[in-house]
């Protein structure tokens, strides 16, 4: 029994993820899937730009609070890390929503959401290729698509 609860909630919280995420943040989710459905790659490569950055402005951060021994410094590294959480999660809404449309195009958003979560997820099983490549290239062009209409909508604005 365990084992279904388990099942349920590895299956049912992604996909309440995007939802939420999608409902909070629509505008940024389908400026995010417009871009990586027009320039995957050019969101991949901006999204590698931007994991690189942070991760050298994170561990610079941490190195900086360790070495000056001021405890509130530790506020920085972990609002950086609530900034790359969202984008990422916007991001990885908008390759759900891009899969889903893509494989199932004549059914409803919702089931598309549904549907391209579950293949996301079923594909980042595969052994070895799945968690050690599939699931970081589409996180990393995620990301990208979600800083380049982050981008734009400052720019809008």
């Amino acid at each position: 029994m365990d084992f279904v609860y388990r099942l349920i909630f590895y299956l049912f919280m992604p996909v309440a993820l995007f939802w939420v995420v999608g409902a909070l943040l629509p505008v940024l989710v389908k400026s995010s899937r417009k871009h990586i459905d027009k320039s995957h790659w050019r969101s991949f490569r901006i999204g590698l730009v931007y994991v690189a950055i942070l991760a050298a402005l994170f561990v610079g951060l941490i190195t900086l609070t360790r070495s000056t021994g001021l405890d509130f410094l530790y506020l920085l590294p972990i609002l950086l890390m609530l900034v790359f959480s969202i984008a990422a999660a916007v991001g990885f809404t908008a390759v759900t929503h891009s899969l889903g449309a893509r494989i199932f195009p004549k059914h409803s958003a919702n089931k598309q959401i549904i549907y391209g979560t579950f293949v996301v997820l079923l594909a980042s099983q595969i052994p070895y290729l799945g968690l050690a490549v599939l699931f970081p290239y589409l996180l990393i062009a995620g990301l990208g698509g979600a800083a380049i209409s982050f981008n734009d909508w400052r720019k809008a604005s």
